[in-house]
């Protein structure tokens, strides 16, 4: 029998810890996401199993040994950014600490649960069942050499306005559609952190056809971090980015100006929108292959098998059309 542990939703007071475990294992400490998702109490969970129940004795009997965060926004769940500390691998306490967040998304309503998972982590999910289903991808490039005309002249014609955060309920159809669940409370997080900034574009009758979500990335800033990105053509998701990239936009009031050419824009993305690669390929962005996106049906028999051949099948997605996915909201997180 697997052994259970006490795993505790995380609090305020441990973002700077989580920030710091993120960072040891190379990547930002995203501390606006945790925090947007801290703060959205319904759909929004980080889990953490402290050192104190695995170590009375310990000396920081409150520090997290592994954590995890999950969103559960209607029939869609994402599970990202699972840690576990490395002294304390191999006691099954990824495993576990998975469990308690399928768990509690299985308990939400869930359906379908998607990762972004690393060559590492892939043994575990398909442990679990999950199933890969895409490539991700990570695009980056430096601000000061992105092919602007390129971006202008595939965005031609099309309407975009920088709005206040408040006009963010326009978008929720939008984006029901292509992510499959209602997740604006996490978007309204990340738009209230300083230099957040919403953008829509809309067509002649004033409906909106995309929108954008720019972000100056945290200490150490680099430069500016997009995402959720959604339009329904490339045309439409030009447009967005353009007007995100003015001079007076307010992402760059909180990046230092000593050091604007090494500014970044970077983002992650799925290989299901062959638009989206295209667009910044063509406006010279670097774009990398990443991990691999699986997914676990909670609807479904167990395990996925296919009728002919015994190998596994992935589920359909729930979004409607997921190709209209241009960047997800941070690495792991969508």
């Amino acid at each position: 029998m697997a052994a259970t542990y006490p795993i505790e939703a995380a609090i305020a007071a441990d973002l700077e810890a989580l920030g710091t475990e993120r960072m040891q294992q190379g990547w930002h400490p995203s501390l606006p996401l945790l925090r947007a998702l801290l703060d959205w109490e319904q759909g929004g969970r980080v889990f953490v199993l402290r050192e104190g129940t695995l170590n009375p004795a310990s000396a920081t009997p409150q520090a997290p040994v592994a954590t995890t965060s999950a969103i559960a926004a209607g029939p869609v769940g994402v599970v990202g950014n699972v840690i576990v500390r490395d002294d304390y691998r191999r006691r099954g306490l990824g495993r576990a600490i998975m469990d308690a967040a399928v768990e509690w998304m299985r308990e939400r309503g869930v359906r379908s649960v998607l990762l972004d998972a690393t060559p590492a982590g892939r043994p575990l999910y398909r442990g679990m069942g999950f199933v890969g289903v895409e490539r991700s991808f990570y695009a980056w490039g430096l601000l000061r050499t992105l092919d602007r005309s390129a971006l202008r002249h595939i965005a031609a014609g099309h309407t975009v306005h920088h709005v206040p955060s408040r006009d963010l309920p326009r978008v929720a159809a939008l984006d029901e559609q292509a992510f499959g669940g209602d997740r604006l409370p996490l978007v309204a997080g990340l738009l209230r952190e300083p230099g957040a900034a919403l953008y829509i574009a809309e067509d002649s009758d004033d409906l909106p056809t995309g929108f954008l979500v720019a972000r100056p990335v945290e200490v150490p800033r680099e430069g500016l971090r997009v995402g959720p990105w959604i339009a329904r053509d490339a045309a439409t998701a030009a447009a967005l980015l353009e007007c995100a990239l003015g001079a007076s936009e307010p992402w760059r009031d909180e990046l230092p100006a000593t050091h604007e050419d090494d500014w970044r824009i970077a983002l992650n993305l799925p290989e299901s929108s062959a638009d989206s690669l295209r667009l910044l390929r063509a406006i010279g962005m670097h774009v990398e292959e990443d991990d691999l996106i699986m997914r676990l049906d909670l609807t479904a028999p167990e395990p996925f098998v296919g009728a002919s051949h015994g190998s596994p099948v992935a589920p359909a997605p729930v979004a409607a059309h997921p190709e209209w996915v241009y960047a997800w909201i941070a690495p792991m997180v969508f």
